[in-house]
């Protein structure tokens, strides 16, 4: 029918403003969606890395910054707990197992 699902593009946009366009256009955009995680199982199973990164790409965004796709896990996680504290953690929610 060629209509476009919006449903999932989401976090596509946060890291490649320009995905809509291009999908459009029906060229793929160059990035791709993933689990962000540190490398500590505690951690990634917690699923709070995947808000906190995607939301800090939102933020670079509207700040008028360029969205950083290939930002590592580990540094947004160490930002983190000096912005927000360990308290951020103490839920108990697991998430989805990949």
């Amino acid at each position: 029918s060629g209509a476009l699902d919006m449903v999932g593009i989401g976090r596509l946009m946060t890291i490649d403003p320009e995905a809509p366009k291009n999908l459009l256009q029906g060229r793929n955009s160059v990035h791709t969606v993933r689990p962000i995680k540190v490398g500590i199982k505690m951690i990634d199973n917690l699923g709070v890395m995947d808000v906190f990164w995607y939301t800090e790409q939102i933020k670079r965004i509207a700040r008028g910054q360029e969205p950083k796709p290939n930002e590592s896990a580990l540094r947004a996680f160490i930002r983190m707990i000096f912005k927000s504290g360990w308290g951020t953690f103490s839920t108990r929610r697991l998430r989805a197992k990949d």
